[in-house]
């Protein structure tokens, strides 16, 4: 998508001159996070709230959900209680990943904490 097209979209969801000239220049998530907490202060408290405000200003042209969609969504278990339980599981030792690399990654780990306990 180029500048013009970025600024023009910037334009339709409502965004000032001035903003919608300076969003397509924020390239990492951070500057893009701290934006969403500035502008929108709901989103301090509420991850879902600054997903959809994330997806909705800076990736709608990967992301076509709506907001009656997302909202469905937050009804939902969040992903991040999703990911968070799986961690806990396999902190365990349990259903550990199958992927090579991963496993690769788990050897190499646990090497270095046992060469680490020894010294």
């Amino acid at each position: 998508m180029s500048s013009n097209q970025t600024t023009l979209m910037g334009h339709m969801l409502g965004f000032s001159e001035m903003e919608a000239k300076t969003i397509p220049t924020m390239k990492k998530v951070k500057e893009r996070v701290r934006y969403i907490l500035e502008k929108h202060p709901s989103a301090r408290g509420n991850d879902m709230i600054l997903l959809w405000r994330y997806y909705k200003e800076f990736e709608s042209d990967k992301i076509k959900l709506s907001f009656k969609k997302f909202k469905d969504l937050m009804r939902a278990t969040s992903m991040e209680t999703i990911r968070r339980t799986r961690q806990k599981i396999q902190e365990g030792g349990e259903l550990l990943p199958t992927d090579r690399t991963v496993l690769k990654r788990r050897r190499r780990e646990e090497i270095i904490r046992k060469e680490i306990r020894e010294v």
